[in-house]
């Protein structure tokens, strides 16, 4: 029995984090509902939603690899408890232009981007913690976990933020983030989460900035050098090049092709919140194949395939579209939590906040150009139509990843790169007192 509580002691600190996370989310979910319809509703425009995507990209590609080095040097739980303090913050200057009704859509573009600035920091010192809460063997399940979460953020936020906006003005919407984002922030002041060793100061550096730009490049040769992350780095490129727009144009898809409202919005957006809770449920409970890398590719078949019968749908036929974002967002869930779970079971802690930034930012570089490209090919062509070529392009890549050798024996040849990059790359260092501060 003692065995078996020390075992499972884990579950309440890890848990109570968790939870105030998700109430957290719960909350960045309404106001960007909230913001994204602000601006369909203001424009009307495909461009000015794309462009609108591009700038809360953008932090996600520039300032990423520094913010993932710096995580694994800084304290972790402090990282969070600033970058979800710094996200309320941006929330309560937009309920003051709202409020004194001093709000222009340049604003809204200046508020999504700081908004993208914290979760640049907040995602990976959340990220790169879970492995040190977490027994190994339970990372798949918790990354199934993290999958249902996101699907019932998708169905509960999207109606709740119509209702919302029919009841309260958007100040009062953007508010609640404030009083989630409290939430959150509370249960990181009395829980500690442990730190992993410090990587050793570079030879010969001594300035801050320079252990810094050093730290950045680990994380890019590391990346760089594993070769199967490498092809999955390629793929996953060309998947958020043209995935991501199908997003963005959401909203524009509902107001323009299917001459709808937000009520139908929600409607689409929570079919695929259905669709990515049961994914996380099912990759919860039955933790994926043995090969983690078939699950993803089964996954990107199924968001193909999801997608393609949204870019069917005929204008008259919105329940058609329903479908489709039920079956996309299922397939989702299926293909994104095995990836951060393989980088958590194979990488040394100690880089996981570089590793996983450097990969996240190399895949998000390219969905500028995405977006810059589906606004106006939306508006001459029918915003469907980037649905249709997105499913094309994303069958091919899953298909692709059943057979690329390097794809297939990625798990593997990560366990092998990581002893090599190891022994090679950084000396751990250990931390003062308690192991639970650091500084540069």
């Amino acid at each position: 029995m003692a065995a078996h509580n020390e075992e499972r002691a884990w579950m309440r600190p890890f848990f109570t984090i968790w939870s105030g996370q998700a109430v957290s989310m719960f909350g960045s979910s309404l106001v960007q509902f909230a913001l994204i319809w602000y601006l369909a509703d203001r424009t009307n425009s495909a461009i000015t939603l794309s462009l609108a995507s591009i700038v809360s990209a953008l932090p996600y590609i520039i300032i990423a690899p520094w913010a993932g080095a710096l995580v694994d040097r800084l304290n972790r739980k402090k990282v969070m408890i600033i970058a979800d303090g710094s996200i309320a913050l941006v929330s309560a200057i937009i309920v003051l232009l709202f409020y004194f009704n001093a709000i222009q859509p340049w604003h809204v573009f200046v508020v999504m981007f700081l908004r993208s600035v914290g979760g640049v920091f907040q995602w990976p010192a959340m990220a790169a913690s879970v492995p040190l809460m977490v027994p190994k063997n339970q990372l798949s399940r918790i990354g199934g976990m993290n999958q249902t979460l996101q699907g019932v953020l998708t169905i509960v936020a999207p109606p709740a933020a119509a209702f919302l906006l029919a009841v309260l003005p958007l100040y009062g919407v953007v508010l609640i983030d404030i009083i989630t984002a409290i939430v959150g922030i509370a249960p990181l002041f009395f829980i500690a989460i442990p730190q992993p060793p410090v990587t050793a100061q570079p030879e010969g550096i001594k300035s801050k900035l320079g252990i810094l730009m050093s730290d950045v490049k680990i994380g890019i040769r590391y990346v760089w050098q594993w070769p199967g992350l490498r092809t999955v780095l390629l793929m996953g490129g060309i998947i958020y090049f043209i995935m991501s727009p199908t997003t963005a144009l959401g909203p524009i898809l509902v107001r323009t092709y299917f001459k709808l409202g937000a009520k139908e919005l929600a409607y689409i957006q929570s079919a695929m919140g259905i669709g990515l809770f049961l994914g996380g449920l099912l990759l919860s409970l039955w933790g994926g194949t043995r090969k983690r890398v078939y699950t993803i590719a089964g996954g990107l078949v199924g968001i193909a395939v999801g997608t393609t019968i949204i870019g069917l749908t005929p204008p008259w036929l919105f329940s058609m579209a329903v479908v489709g974002a039920f079956i996309a967002g299922m397939m989702v869930s299926i293909a994104s939590a095995p990836l951060t779970s393989i980088i958590q079971a194979s990488v040394d802690t100690r880089i996981q906040g570089r590793v996983l930034t450097v990969l996240n930012s190399s895949i998000s570089v390219i969905s500028p150009l995405g977006l810059a490209i589906a606004g106006p090919v939306s508006e001459l062509f029918g915003v469907h139509v980037w649905y249709l070529i997105a499913g094309g392009v994303c069958l091919v890549m899953g298909i692709l990843a059943f057979f690329l050798k390097s794809v297939v024996n990625l798990e593997e040849e990560g366990r092998r790169h990581n002893e090599e990059r190891a022994r090679i790359d950084f000396t751990p260092i250990p931390r003062a007192g308690e192991h639970d501060e650091t500084d540069l």
